[in-house]
């Protein structure tokens, strides 16, 4: 399904940031390569080294040094990679979209990482009923007003 249609013309004029247009180049690029552009603080100066996080269950979860360094770094404005390669996945295997197997211009599945419900919003704004108007930030928690 091809969604360019409940874009708003706000949405749909964005371009993205040319810094990070940038960092998305310089994390495919090669390791020998250093930048100075985008502002990479050194991984080594980060505060945390490793972390374990225990579930209720028990369950123990270890992060090493590399995939923390890897975690606190900036990244790509989608998120980590991995992440969404994970994620994309996990959708896959539990639900199986139909549109999986889509061209992009026609509205391949894809994923959309956000810190929240705002956060979500700003990315990409809907139109049509039920959906925030341009400059509505009103929210409840089962749904959003206008």
């Amino acid at each position: 399904m091809n969604y360019a249609r409940f874009l708003t013309a706000t949405s749909a004029a964005r371009k993205p940031s040319a810094i990070r247009v940038w960092t998305e180049i310089l994390n495919r690029a090669p390791k020998s390569v250093i930048s100075l552009a985008t502002g990479s603080p050194n991984p080594n100066t980060f505060p945390f080294k490793t972390a374990v996080i225990t579930t209720k269950h028990g369950q123990t979860i270890q992060f090493d040094e590399e995939i923390m360094k890897r975690a606190l770094q900036y990244s790509q404005s989608a998120g980590i990679p991995e992440l969404l390669s994970w994620l994309k996945q996990l959708q896959v295997k539990l639900h199986n979209p139909p549109t999986i197997h889509y061209p992009s211009s026609q509205g391949q599945m894809d994923i959309c990482v956000t810190a929240g419900g705002q956060d979500g919003l700003c990315k990409v704004r809907l139109k049509g009923k039920g959906t925030p108007h341009e400059k509505s930030n009103t929210f409840i928690n089962t749904g959003i007003s206008h």
